[in-house]
């Protein structure tokens, strides 16, 4: 598949969630919903020593009377949010976790996996486009994120799709 075509796709869905790079990140979408929930990662200086960097989590549902849309999201970002690396997972309602990841640089990287059997396995384009379409119907029916606290279950993946 093209990677611009794949890069726009995931860029899609990372934007009807909310989470697109400054100056809107926070403004719409689950990013307004930053949970009392930070994680860390471990990396490693220029200098060879190590060092513990914590990071926020966000989280929210958005649902219809049939169906419920859960997201868990990250910004891997440096201090000065010239780097940003979204990481998020998805669930509808209890069916596979959907992960994506994007890193906002030139050529950076993205991914999207579906978790199946405990394996990431790469999403074809067939049901990337359905997404797609699936997340812009959610946005044109006016449906309104809501916080989402509840992140016990996506959280394992969120930590998988990160370090992948």
């Amino acid at each position: 598949m093209s990677y611009l075509l794949d890069r726009e796709i995931i860029r899609y869905i990372l934007g009807s969630i909310g989470f697109i790079p400054p100056p809107n990140f926070g403004k719409v979408g689950i990013s307004t919903y930053k949970l009392n929930k930070d994680f860390q990662l471990e990396f490693e200086n220029i200098d060879g020593t190590m060092e513990k960097v914590s990071f926020g989590l966000w989280g929210g549902s958005i649902s219809d009377m049939n169906s419920k849309v859960k997201v868990l999201a990250t910004d891997i970002c440096d201090n000065n949010n010239n780097y940003h690396e979204f990481s998020a997972v998805y669930r509808v309602d209890n069916n596979n976790v959907y992960g994506i990841k994007h890193i906002f640089e030139d050529n950076g990287i993205v991914l999207y996996l579906v978790n199946i059997d405990n394996k990431w396995k790469p999403v074809s384009l067939f049901d990337r486009l359905i997404a797609c379409a699936g997340f812009e119907k959610l946005n044109n029916i006016g449906l309104i994120w809501q916080q989402e606290n509840d992140i016990t279950d996506l959280f394992p993946y969120l930590m998988e799709i990160i370090e992948i």
